[in-house]
């Protein structure tokens, strides 16, 4: 039996490599909170999602029931610059407030630098970036480096919610040293109870794959999926695999970022570890 169709309560918009992942499992462990299945929807940032219709998006949360909240997590919704740009003429942002006027935006922030090198090896993994490239040649391809403007895409967002409406981690802050408080944060900001006990694990969810296997990849893709899931991280991971983002390219980074780190503190009000 088909349950009622609801709309979101919430939705988690990025950035991407910013911790998604670990809120998607671990608040799907709540009872009282609805998460999709994929977990990421790419409605609102895509052409060719946002066409398959209203109707196509509002059956993921066909099974949401009664329960108190209801999200899905689409990280690439956060990156208002995208290439793609306005659908219906309306940004990311406003695309959603059209639909969903009310919903509660949860936002997960991490140093970009750390961000795009992260990027630089998913994309990689993906072979949308091959193994030869630098990642000064590659950063502004696939949002490697814009995404990480988040100054930019957090104004946008808030030309369109208020900001109580939003509820912003830092990852290094938040996800990574306190994680019990940040979800007992969480879980409030969506009016559930807090006093549920998330079991947490171990296993690190979307997991950078190995030196090795990105090396393997693209050639043996079922060799590197095996040498990532046996083989220790010393020997996966050693010199002789490297795929090396070098100091200096970490160092053209920070100089890109320093004003947007800066113009987001202020809009934050607080410090950033970064």
């Amino acid at each position: 039996m088909t349950g009622k169709i609801r709309t979101p309560d919430f939705l988690v918009v990025g950035a991407q490599k910013c911790g998604t992942s670990w809120l998607y499992q671990t608040l799907g462990q709540h009872p009282e909170i609805f998460t999709t299945t994929p977990k990421g929807l790419y409605f609102f940032n895509s052409a060719e999602g946002y066409a398959k219709g209203w109707d196509w998006y509002l059956k993921h949360f066909e099974g949401a029931g009664d329960k108190v909240s209801a999200g899905e997590f689409t990280p690439n919704y956060f990156w208002t610059t995208a290439p793609e740009g306005a659908i219906d003429g309306l940004t990311i942002p406003q695309l959603t407030h059209r639909h969903l006027p009310e919903v509660r935006l949860i936002i997960t922030l991490r140093d970009p630098v750390d961000r795009a090198v992260s990027a630089y090896y998913h994309h990689i993994k993906a072979q949308r970036v091959r193994q030869t490239q630098r990642l000064t040649e590659v950063r502004d391809q696939h949002g490697i480096l814009s995404m990480g403007f988040y100054d930019t895409h957090l104004s946008a967002w808030l030309d369109a919610y208020p900001r109580e409406k939003m509820l912003i981690l830092v990852y290094e802050d938040e996800i990574q040293a306190n994680r019990t408080e940040t979800l007992r944060l969480v879980h409030r900001f969506l009016g559930v109870d807090e006093g549920f006990k998330t079991r947490f694990s171990s296993y690190r969810y979307n997991a950078r794959a190995s030196q090795l296997s990105m090396r393997l990849g693209p050639r043996a893709p079922r060799l590197a999926r095996l040498a990532d899931r046996v083989l220790p991280g010393a020997i996966k991971n050693h010199a002789r695999f490297q795929i090396p983002v070098h100091d200096y390219e970490l160092a053209a980074l920070r100089e890109i970022y320093a004003p947007h780190n800066a113009r987001l503190s202020e809009m934050l009000g607080r410090s950033l570890p970064w």
